[in-house]
């Protein structure tokens, strides 16, 4: 019995141990298992570590690179609006040069139209100044032509151009070549001295008789000579002037004074009018005066009438002195404007030149701006571009 408890102790000790065998067993199974899920979680956390000291490094290293970008994007902005300022001030000084390039080449344009307005200005008083030339020209070649006819005696009697033209006796000239008449009375004055206009003032009276001898044996023809230092007698002073007679026919001729008083006498109580019906109503009315008209008709102190004219009539010697003394003040208007519009000339001459050196400086003073603008817009592109690659940055 007692072994019989003993066996049942023992199998009840035995199953104990085997199921003990059996816990450890799976225990030791267990804590195998336990082991290498430790060792791999040691292996996975070695790894995790070193992932752990990666991540610590790359996030060194993340703020180390962030705050160099945090320092560059700082100074990326202060370039940024450098360059801002830079781009703005340079587009500005590009407005302005723009401006003055304009102001400049408005400056250009108006310098080109005062030169040409100068240039035609020129070219007109050039113009002018040619047709005053020929005109002086023309009326110098007449004043000779006409001079030397006068000199020669053309017009006078045939015996006095002979005489003129002599050169066996000297004459102080014609007597028609010394009077001074207005244009308008030469008719008049011509009619009234009648053939006294061809007599040539002589130089020697003791010479007289000689020339009409030279004259006789030549068969020159006749001539009228001023014997000189003769005195002529007084005459009474001319009575008032009839009614309608434009003045006395001696007040309207110049004289020199050697030839005064002859001419004086000549023309003595001739009164001058308009046209022959007033002469005669006058002479009718007072026949102590003779008279002559504007149209040249005569009426002498014994009351004869010359008037009347041909087709063909030349030119006497007093109207072309007459003509003579019109053409040479002519001459002296022409020559002082000639004088006007040559200094006109010289000042438009001065103001192309002052013109053309202020075109030139225009010129290139506009070009030198042209230029600045040029290296303004590339500045500007340059900066813009710099700009544009700091934003993309």
């Amino acid at each position: 019995r007692l072994l019989e408890q003993k066996n049942q102790q023992l199998e009840h000790l035995t199953a104990d141990a085997s199921q003990r065998r059996e816990v450890f067993h799976a225990s030791d199974q267990k804590l195998r298992d336990v082991q290498m899920s430790l060792s791999k979680d040691e292996v996975r956390l070695a790894a995790i570590v070193e992932d752990l000291r990666e991540l610590r490094e790359r996030r060194d290293a993340t703020n180390r690179d962030a705050e160099t970008r945090r320092a560059r994007i700082a100074a990326a902005g202060t370039g940024h609006k450098t360059l801002h300022a830079k781009v703005t001030e340079a587009r500005a000084a590009t407005e302005a040069e723009r401006q003055t390039v304009e102001q400049l080449f408005a400056r250009v344009r108006s310098q080109e139209e005062t030169l040409r307005q100068n240039q035609s200005a020129l070219a007109e008083v050039e113009r002018k100044l040619a047709a005053i030339d020929r005109a002086i020209a023309e009326k110098e070649s007449r004043h000779e032509v006409l001079r030397q006819l006068n000199e020669e005696g053309e017009g006078l009697a045939q015996g006095s151009q002979a005489l003129l033209k002599s050169k066996e006796f000297e004459f102080a000239g014609a007597l028609a070549a010394q009077l001074d008449v207005s244009h308008e009375f030469v008719p008049a004055i011509e009619a009234a001295l009648g053939r006294n206009l061809h007599a040539l003032v002589l130089r020697d009276n003791a010479r007289a008789a000689e020339i009409v001898s030279y004259l006789n044996q030549q068969q020159l023809g006749q001539a009228a000579l001023v014997l000189e230092r003769i005195d002529h007698r007084d005459r009474p002073a001319s009575k008032d002037l009839p009614q309608n007679a434009i003045g006395w026919a001696a007040d309207k001729v110049r004289t020199p004074a050697a030839l005064e008083a002859l001419v004086k006498g000549l023309l003595h109580n001739v009164a001058l009018f308009e046209n022959l019906e007033e002469a005669l109503n006058a002479i009718a009315k007072n026949s102590d005066i003779a008279a002559t008209t504007l149209r040249g008709e005569y009426i002498s102190h014994d009351g004869i009438l010359f008037g009347g004219s041909g087709k063909v009539r030349s030119d006497s010697l007093l109207e072309r002195k007459a003509r003579i003394d019109a053409i040479a003040r002519e001459l002296i208007d022409l020559k002082r404007e000639q004088a006007a519009v040559e200094r006109r000339r010289v000042a438009a001459e001065s103001q192309i030149a002052a013109g053309t050196n202020a075109l030139e400086k225009a010129v290139a003073v506009h070009q030198e701006a042209q230029a600045a603008q040029t290296a303004s817009v590339s500045k500007i592109s340059e900066l813009e571009r710099e700009q544009q690659s700091a934003e993309r940055e």
